[in-house]
């Protein structure tokens, strides 16, 4: 075959989808399919840059998920550990948020998921006794909430 003397006058470019050609890069934004909405109404809510370590968050988040908003209203007024308010803060800034936007009562809704990601950690000179230093770490963490109907 010479591509030289190859008449180009009657060429029909072929596409990809005729060939059965997928790309093997990450589609941008645009080229995504559309999603259908068929799940039932979601609202994620997050409080950022809480001090204190993710781990401690996390016990508390324990007592939290998949359970009915009020429900887990009444375990955070009942525990005893201090985080209890940041997170008992959260479900009422989502409660009211979802029951803003899709008009839902509060019996409606549950927590869906409740996760705690790891934060910015500082590190700070601790001065101790005989000339000796050490390091003391201050933990932050991201709070997240997603609230379902």
């Amino acid at each position: 075959l010479d591509l030289n003397t190859t008449d180009w006058s009657n060429f029909q470019p072929v596409t990809a989808e005729e060939v059965g050609f997928t790309p093997r890069r990450r589609l941008k934004p645009w080229e995504m399919p559309e999603k259908e909405d068929t799940g039932p109404f979601t609202f994620v809510c997050s409080k950022r840059n809480i001090r204190g370590s993710w781990r401690k968050m996390n016990e508390i988040t324990r007592l939290v998920r998949k359970q009915p908003m009020l429900e887990a209203l009444a375990q955070m007024k009942f525990c005893s550990k201090r985080k209890a308010t940041w997170v008992s803060e959260i479900i009422q800034d989502a409660r009211a948020a979802a029951m803003d936007k899709a008009g839902l009562k509060a019996e409606e809704l549950y927590i869906r998921r409740c996760w705690v990601g790891k934060g910015h950690t500082q590190k700070q000179v601790w001065y101790r006794g005989k000339g000796k230093v050490d390091l003391r770490t201050r933990r932050w963490c991201h709070l997240f909430l997603e609230v379902a109907a």
